[in-house]
């Protein structure tokens, strides 16, 4: 997927707050509840997100993470939202020196 399909369907999945799945460079796969979306100081296109699946057994508890646009493969929109979001998300993340889309 080019940049520009992926930065639509990442901006596309923060407005209708729809999950989304993606493979990681290692080939894992993730499901995440994106927030925020834009651009790290370094200058990184990356998506804050919660991840559901930690790698850590099934137990695990998700965690809050920041995912560069180009770690994600094979992104998708998941058929389901979320209806608000997660706790700890505070917007206008600082990690981000400029945002595009945002809960």
């Amino acid at each position: 997927m080019e940049t520009s399909a992926l930065d639509e369907t990442v901006r596309y999945a923060i407005s209708t707050r729809h999950y989304l799945a993606y493979a990681t460079p290692e080939g894992k796969g993730r499901v995440v509840a994106p927030h925020a979306y834009g651009i790290t100081p370094e200058g990184e296109y990356t998506v804050v997100c919660w991840r559901f699946d930690t790698g850590r057994g099934p137990s695990a508890p998700g965690d809050w993470e920041l995912v560069r646009l180009d770690e994600m493969r094979e992104p998708r929109i998941v058929d389901r939202t979320f209806q608000t979001p997660r706790i700890g998300y505070r917007r206008g993340d600082k990690r981000l020196r400029s945002i595009f889309a945002q809960l």
